[in-house]
């Protein structure tokens, strides 16, 4: 198992949560809406390539909130400074869910900053006749259903969805909730504008999506990868919404081989 660290770092006048391994050149993750679960199996495979590193967004699990950050496009600004916090160059680039909106957010507004851009089942667009499913009024057990093929089959499903959660755990979790409509209730979970901006994404871009997601339809992925000129669309069957955490190995199988081909 690769040696990681859990540090604090201080941005915005608002600390938050680093959770830093591996080694090699920069590959910064960005968690979804249910915020950070912590080192996956899935980046083992890249932890001797890549030093990565997955902060937990502001106002998510125990990262410190600034009320000055309440959009999507809030935390690009957050983030342009988190690149040069620690001088990163066109660092690669993961994110998923709501943290993939933030990731093309970012990637469209420098794209010049990024290296190499993966999007994994995410949000951010609007496509007619394909509604993402309403995540923030569902229950636990509903959350699970919407999330994956088959959660039964999911080795780290404890990671994502805690039978017995501890008192840390689930004030951890409703911040995180809090945080995510905050940035993507009205309107929900996409930026009407974002697709007259995808053309400025210069970067090699890579569009992972489950078959059977039932949060976000594959109809989006179609559109990730229309809007964005070169752009590749994987799709890995009997999976949903959570590629990295129901097929980790065949998520970090792709991911790898893309990040480390010599394309871009």
């Amino acid at each position: 198992m690769p040696a990681r660290e859990v540090s604090r770092i201080k941005l915005y006048d608002t600390e938050i949560e680093l959770i830093k391994g591996g080694t090699g050149r920069p590959l910064i993750v960005f968690h979804g809406e249910w915020g950070n679960p912590g080192w996956l199996s899935w980046l083992d495979g890249l932890a001797s390539e890549f030093e990565i590193h997955l902060p937990t967004h502001p106002g998510f699990g125990h990262s410190g909130r600034h009320r000055g950050l309440e959009t999507i496009h809030d935390l690009v600004d957050f983030y342009l400074d988190f690149l040069d916090h620690f001088r990163f160059e066109r660092p690669a680039l993961i994110g998923f869910s709501l943290g993939g909106w933030l990731a093309a957010e970012l990637a469209a507004t420098c794209p010049e900053r990024i290296g190499k851009l993966v999007l994994a089942a995410a949000a951010g667009l609007h496509v007619e006749g394909s509604p993402i499913a309403d995540i923030f009024l569902a229950t636990r057990p509903e959350l699970g259903a919407l999330s994956f093929y088959d959660p039964k089959s999911v080795g780290e499903l404890g990671r994502f969805c805690p039978e017995n959660p501890t008192e840390e755990e689930n004030i951890a979790s409703e911040r995180s909730q809090i945080m995510a409509q905050v940035l993507a209730w009205k309107p929900f979970m996409h930026n009407p504008k974002l697709p007259y901006r995808l053309h400025r994404i210069r970067t090699p871009t890579l569009i992972v999506w489950g078959r059977n997601d039932a949060t976000i339809p594959l109809a989006h992925g179609e559109a990730w990868a229309k809007g964005i000129a070169g752009a590749q669309l994987k799709v890995i069957d009997r999976c949903g919404h959570a590629p990295h955490i129901e097929r980790p190995a065949e998520f970090s199988s792709m991911v790898t081989d893309f990040l480390k081909s010599s394309r871009g």
